[in-house]
Parts: C-alpha cells; sequence; structure tokens
C-alpha cells in the first residue's frame, strides 16, 4: 500500500524496481502460518513490521527499542536477524490467511489476463480486461493507470496499490480498538510496566491519522471519484452487452453489440478507414496478451504451462476458457522465479525475480475430452515419468543419506574401541583374564616399594605401611618427648604370711 502523492511510473513497468520505504504506508503478508509476535509470542497486537521483514506488536517494538543501552542512538538491532531497526521504519502490516496445497486437495482457480505491455493481471471478470475506449475516456493518455486498494481483486492480485485515506483511517481505527483491549487486560493482569508503551503506541497510532487527514485532496477525491465511476460504466455495459473478447472473430460478431454513440464518436475522430485500422491494431496487440491460471486467494500458485496447453487445445481460444477452475492437485512443484524461468514461462514476466511460485499439476481428465487426451497422450505418460523418477531419485538420496550415516556411526566406534584397546588404562578391563596375574604383580611391586620405605612402622593388615594423619604424629611426638626423663623401675615386695 503507497502513498498517493509518489510517482510510481518505473515500477508499473519493471517489476524488479523496489520501492522507497518512506513512501510505503501499509505492508500485505500472506501466510500460511499463524504469526506471532517474536517478543510476547501473542498474535501482534497493531502489528508493525521492520524493514527487515519481522512482524512486532506495536508496545512490543517500541518497548524493545527503549531498552537500548545507549540512548543517543536511534536504532537497535532486530532480536531476530540482527539488522537495524529504526522507529520511523516501522510500518503498518495487514496479514491474511493463506493455506498449504498437497497432493489431492481441490483448488479453485481463477484465468487471469494480463497484457503483454503491463504488469498488471487480474482475474478476468465484468471489469477486467478494461476496454481501450474506456480507459480513454476516464484516464488521460499520460497518466498510467495504477490500482487503488479499492480497485476490484487488486488485494489480491496487485503486487502494489495506492492507498486511499478512508483505507488507511479504517485500519489505523483497528489498531486503536486492539490497543484499548491490550490496555484493559494489562490493566487487569497488573503489567504496570507495559501500559506506557500501549500509551505511546496509541499517540503515536492518533498521529498517523492526523497525517493522513491533511493527505486528503480535491485532485485525490477527483481520482477516486473517477475511478469508481470507470468500473461502474464498465460492470454495466458488460451485463448489458456482453464483455468484448480479445479475439478478432469475437469483435467482429460483436459489432451490433457496441453502442452506437461510440461507434460514432471513433468514426469522428479518425473516420472509416482509419477505425478499422485502429481496430485491427487494438486486435494484433490483444492477441498477444498473456491467459494464466492462478490460485483463486492470490497466492503465487499457478497451474502447470502443460495443462494450460492441453485446455487451449481444448477450447480453442483463451476468451472460451473457464473463468474458473475447481481441480484436483496431483503434483506440486515449487520453484524460485529466475531469469531462465522468467524465459520459459513468459506470463510471469511481471512477478520479480526472487519470488517463490508454485506450478500445480492436476487431473485433467475430468476437463477435458478423450481426444484431447490422447493428443497430449505422450506429453502427459512423459510427466507421469519423470515425476515418478524424481520420486524415486529422492527415494535413492534419501537412503544413501541413511546408509552414509550409519557408516559414518559405525567407522566412530569403531574408533572408539579401537582406541579403548590402545589405551593403557583400559587394559585390565579389555584382558580379564590376565586380572589376577597384573594384580598380584602391582601388589608384590608395591610391597617391595614400602619394605625399602619403612620397615618398622605400623602396618596395615594387607602388610602395607599404616598413614598416621598430621594429629597423630604430633600427638605421639608429644607423648615420647614428655616421657623422655621419666625411668620405670620394678621392685619386688615382700608378702606378708597369713596367720591362720
Amino acid at each position: 500500500m503507497l502513498n498517493p502523492t509518489g510517482n510510481y511510473i518505473y515500477q508499473l513497468a519493471d517489476p524488479d524496481i523496489n520501492f522507497d520505504w518512506d513512501t510505503i504506508e501499509q505492508v500485505l503478508i500472506s501466510s500460511n502460518e499463524v504469526q506471532a509476535c517474536p517478543i510476547c509470542l501473542s498474535p501482534p497486537t497493531a502489528a508493525r513490521v521492520t524493514k527487515c521483514g519481522h512482524v512486532f506488536c506495536l508496545p512490543c517494538i517500541l518497548h524493545y527499542l527503549e531498552l537500548r543501552e545507549n540512548h543517543k542512538k536511534l536504532w537497535r538491532k532486530c532480536p531476530i536477524c540482527w539488522d537495524s531497526i529504526y522507529e520511523v521504519d516501522i510500518k503498518s502490516v495487514k496479514i491474511t490467511a493463506g493455506h498449504s496445497i498437497k497432493e489431492g486437495d481441490l483448488l479453485d482457480l481463477a484465468l487471469i489476463q494480463r497484457a503483454h505491455n503491463s504488469t498488471l493481471a487480474f482475474p478476468i471478470s465484468d471489469t477486467w480486461p478494461l476496454p481501450e475506449n474506456v480507459i480513454s475516456n476516464y484516464i488521460k493518455p499520460d497518466v498510467p493507470l495504477i490500482p487503488w486498494n479499492n480497485t476490484p481483486s487488486a488485494q489480491a492480485f496487485a503486487r502494489f496499490m495506492l492507498a486511499s485515506p478512508d483505507y488507511l483511517t479504517a485500519e489505523y481505527q483497528r489498531d486503536c480498538k486492539e490497543l484499548e483491549n491490550a490496555l484493559s487486560d494489562a490493566i487487569g493482569w497488573g503489567s504496570t510496566e507495559e501500559i506506557p508503551f500501549i500509551e505511546q503506541s496509541k499517540k503515536r497510532v492518533h498521529e498517523d491519522i492526523k497525517r493522513i487527514r491533511h493527505q486528503r485532496t480535491k485532485e485525490m477525491e477527483l481520482a477516486l471519484s473517477t475511478l469508481d465511476m470507470m468500473f461502474e460504466a464498465v460492470a454495466k455495459y458488460s451485463k448489458k452487452h456482453g464483455k468484448e473478447r480479445a479475439e478478432p472473430i469475437q469483435q467482429q460478431q460483436r459489432q451490433e453489440d457496441i453502442p452506437e454513440a461510440y461507434r460514432q464518436r471513433q468514426l469522428q475522430q479518425s473516420g472509416g478507414e482509419d477505425a478499422n485500422k485502429k481496430q485491427s491494431k487494438t486486435q494484433s496487440n490483444t492477441s498477444n496478451d498473456f491467459y494464466f491460471y492462478q490460485a483463486k486467494e492470490g497466492q503465487h500458485v499457478y497451474l502447470h504451462p502443460l495443462d494450460i496447453r492441453i485446455l487451449k487445445h481444448e477450447f480453442g481460444n483463451y476468451d472460451r476458457f473457464p473463468r474458473q477452475l475447481q481441480v484436483q492437485v496431483t503434483n506440486v512443484q515449487e520453484s524460485t522465479l529466475d531469469e531462465d524461468l522468467r524465459k520459459k514461462c513468459k506470463y510471469l514476466s511481471h512477478l520479480p525475480l526472487a519470488c517463490d511460485v508454485t506450478f500445480l499439476e492436476i487431473n485433467i481428465k475430468d476437463i477435458v475430452s478423450p481426444e484431447t487426451l490422447q493428443v497430449f497422450n505422450n506429453e502427459l505418460n512423459a510427466r507421469v515419468k519423470r515425476r515418478r523418477d524424481k520420486e524415486r531419485r529422492e527415494d535413492e538420496e534419501k537412503r544413501y543419506a541413511e546408509n552414509k550415516q550409519k557408516l559414518q556411526l559405525a567407522k566412530e566406534q569403531a574408533d572408539e574401541r579401537k582406541r579403548m584397546e590402545n589405551d593403557p588404562f583400559f587394559t585390565i578391563y579389555q584382558r580379564p583374564d590376565d586380572e589376577e596375574e597384573q594384580l598380584a604383580r602391582a601388589m608384590s611391586e608395591s610391597l617391595a616399594t614400602v619394605s625399602h620405605s619403612d620397615e618398622n612402622g605400623p602396618r596395615t593388615v594387607w602388610g602395607t605401611p599404616q598413614v598416621v594423619n598430621r594429629e597423630e604424629e604430633l600427638t605421639m611426638g608429644q607423648v615420647n618427648d614428655w616421657a623422655d626423663h621419666i625411668v620405670i623401675t620394678k621392685s619386688k615386695r615382700k608378702g606378708r604370711s597369713k596367720k591362720h
């Protein structure tokens, strides 16, 4: 979602040109997983996205930035990727739920049309593609057609769009409600440290609402009303007269359906012959347009090119394709858009490089006739064979990796066993038969060593010198020193005879 006052002509022509971050008002994210704030681990409150692409609660990221060590710095490292985060770079974000696709799923696809000289690709409907006469009546020749947020299918399929003040105001009011709920919860839980940052977040959101209100000008109001009138006129014309087709034959058959006023206007501008030339030129331009099937929700999920060729053979012209298909998925191929893939699939040239895309192979037998299947029988069989070969290679690689891991584990165990065998410390345990002999030899060596050291000291029951602690040694020394001057003599006392 971009600021309407910016200039985006280059981005409209080249999908690989980035946007100035200051011109972005909101980022739309489609996620297959439930988003959670990395700081509080809860669904984001007044969700904000950083320049590095991580989503946080507005109070949480403000609290995190406030805890930086040096308050003179205006930035702090992202807690996820360590990229620099500035408070001024935090943008509003809107998260929509997606879903993963697997084999056997039923999926709704929409027929997309993209002009060969444009990057705008939307589902074919009563309002798309826009007839050239309608565009010329409502839009100046030098003004490019850039979708707004209220353009049909823009929020699901457009890479970028202009954000109206009403849309942004409604988004910020939603943030205010979430912050009010968070404030009441914080008061109820007694989380006093979070309350100041919730109040700071509310103040910031109110400032954004005031800023958006100042963007509302008469020129912007005129542009929005013109856009509404243009799509309303296209829808009414399509319902009343039927949609004009891109093929020349269809346009010739529907000449009587074109309003007389428009026919006369064309004749007055360039004359009958010039009008025919202009019509043939328009027909040649539209014949180069791209048609393909994409997931109805706008995810970058596309029908396999072979299946599109089969449908082309079945229905003849792209304008006869069903606008919507419900298909059964037989195989899912994940890929990333690079230069080679862009050359092979030119209808995806409106996507930027490094965009993740998914190609679906479907059960085409339920859609086309047996005659058409017979024409593409060899290619379908070859595709099935390639898929089976790929699955077999993946299984072989998996088994090879498992066997390699087992061999590595066995080698490590063998090395450990060899190390223990060569380590003298573990020798006694590796040779239990010699245990008694080694123990006897160790005892004899110990006794021999003791006999030379102290032959007269006290002995243990094993015959080794008894270890005397320091206290006993001092006590014995004191007793011996004190008794050195005492001489003990023995005298015999004469016994007294008893008189009977």
